[in-house]
């Protein structure tokens, strides 16, 4: 006879019994260091390759971030950018790592992956801004990293997912780029704790409600209010989001605000998929043994290459270029006088630019919703007067383009606008 207070799968029963210790500092860092030993150690699965790359991150910190890629990719892949859980607290990846390696494989996908700082000692923002400084080195590097720029998908789970939709709205208000996707496991939304699920389900196995207000009390130190993009729930805009699985578990005290989260986003006119699993509990996807989790994983990867293959007409120009000494304002009133053009042309989704520290070097983000948008900008688009302060370096096109459209799109580039100034060195099929 079960003697289980809440009623979930026998399948939980054993992770039911781990709680993660949060009581003291000493105890957080030396699961940090644990899991840290673990990671190095861990190989991701037989048909997917990672690599590790050492970044400048948020305030120069340096910030590593992870690829994994399937070994059988020949051109640029469509990608999911995720931060993992651990209460903004722990870096619980390696407990993740297989689940990671699962959707690059099944999805075909590159999956890149950063190592957030975490709040014991750097709390909000420090954590959302290293995930915003990972991504945006993920797409100025796109070409290298063989990632298809007009099909991306943003994903974490946990406090992971709390990240994810706080990076979600970072993105939309900078203006960096227009994710198609976002996929949110049971998810953290909100520091208000006042959920029923939160208030009547206390002690819910793995992550209960004490658990959840040490983790919000670190996140949010220094600070009485949550700030702006720190709970993600609170924020009073949820027009232009990306489209949404979210999937909370049937006990968990984070269940209702993931729904919640659903239910807001729905409002605003975003198409969601909510899908509450039924007999779980929080981090139930650790036993990979389980029907249910599989089932999960299935729907999982189902809602990614749904997402990715709903875009087949969209176009993504990625443009690298070295801007002459102290000749930035020009070429920043040339970029203006092209985005105020372009953002009032039908077709055009984003029109941005950003440069790196130096002021010598900046990267233009183009997106369309398809070819004939792309190339009435092309048509219209005058690139001699910025020629002469700066020089192109490298230009990408991602895009699910044929073979021949994409010969055709490089000649006619070529021969109009890039050919004197090193040519496009990828177009994406």
């Amino acid at each position: 006879m079960s003697t289980k207070k809440y009623p979930f799968s026998d399948d939980f029963d054993d992770l039911s019994r781990f709680s993660l210790d949060m009581s003291s500092d000493l105890r957080l860092r030396l699961t940090n260091f644990l899991m840290g030993t673990q990671y190095r150690y861990r190989s991701p699965d037989e048909h997917v390759q990672k690599t590790t790359h050492t970044i400048e991150g948020y305030q120069g910190h340096k910030l590593t971030i992870d690829v994994l890629t399937p070994k059988r990719a020949t051109e640029p892949l469509p990608w999911v950018y995720y931060s993992h859980g651990g209460g903004f607290l722990m870096d619980l990846l390696p407990a993740h790592m297989d689940i990671c390696s699962e959707y690059a494989a099944r999805a075909n996908c590159v999956v890149v992956i950063p190592h957030y700082r975490v709040a014991i000692r750097d709390p909000f923002p420090i954590s959302v801004e290293d995930c915003y400084a990972g991504l945006k080195w993920a797409i100025e590097n796109a070409a290298s990293l063989g990632l298809d720029l007009s099909r991306l998908a943003l994903a974490g789970e946990s406090a992971g997912g709390a990240l994810t939709a706080s990076l979600s709205q970072i993105v939309r208000d900078r203006s960096l780029t227009e994710p198609l996707f976002q996929m949110l496991i049971y998810p953290v939304t909100s520091n208000r704790l006042d959920s029923d699920s939160m208030v009547n389900m206390p002690d819910a196995p793995v992550w209960g409600a004490e658990n959840a207000r040490k983790s919000w009390s670190k996140y949010l130190q220094g600070h009485d209010t949550p700030p702006k993009y720190a709970s993600p729930l609170e924020t009073e805009d949820f027009s232009g989001l990306p489209p949404a699985y979210i999937e909370p578990c049937e006990f968990d005290v984070l269940r209702d605000e993931g729904v919640a989260y659903a239910h807001r986003l729905r409002e605003a006119g975003i198409p969601v998929e909510l899908n509450v699993t039924k007999g779980t509990i929080h981090a139930f996807d650790l036993n990979r043994d389980s029907a249910i989790t599989q089932d999960a994983l299935s729907r999982r990867v189902r809602a990614l290459r749904q997402a990715f293959a709903r875009v087949e007409q969209r176009i993504t120009l990625l443009i690298h270029i070295t801007v002459q000494p102290g000749e930035k304002d020009t070429v920043v009133k040339y970029f203006e006088g092209v985005a105020r053009n372009v953002r009032s042309e039908p077709g055009t989704n984003l029109y941005t630019w950003s440069f790196d520290s130096s002021g010598e070097r900046a990267v233009i983000i183009e997106q369309y919703a398809d070819v004939a948008a792309f190339l009435r900008h092309m048509e219209q688009t005058d690139t001699r007067e910025v020629a002469l302060v700066a020089s192109f370096e490298r230009v990408s096109v991602c895009g699910m383009l044929p073979e021949a459209l994409r010969e055709s799109l490089k000649e006619r580039l070529d021969a109009k606008f890039y050919a004197p100034l090193g040519g496009i060195t990828n177009i994406g099929k």
